[in-house]
């Protein structure tokens, strides 16, 4: 099983719904709004909850697997360059 999964309830491929239908013209586009699901019975996730307890590395381990999320449901993170620091610091 995976850490993490990205939820919407909706086609995440498709996050603006509706803009073409004439019934919706005058009506902005819905959006599709991204869940970030944790798994707490994977080893990362129980991981990530130790380093939170003890404050070392947490906040990069978080915003990792953040950004793994974010590339397994979208193909693109926020920041490309912070996620290639974060990940190369935590093969070190």
């Amino acid at each position: 099983m995976a850490p993490y999964g990205v939820g919407n309830g909706m086609d995440a491929t498709n996050p603006v719904l509706y803009t073409n239908s004439p019934q919706c013209s005058t009506a902005p586009p819905m959006v599709a709004e991204k869940v970030l699901e944790l798994n707490p019975e994977h080893e990362l996730i129980k991981k990530l909850i130790k380093r939170h307890k003890s404050g070392e590395g947490f906040e990069t381990l978080a915003f990792t697997l953040y950004d793994e999320a974010a590339l397994m449901a979208l193909g693109e993170v926020d920041d490309p360059a912070a996620f290639v620091t974060r990940v190369n610091s935590l093969m070190k």
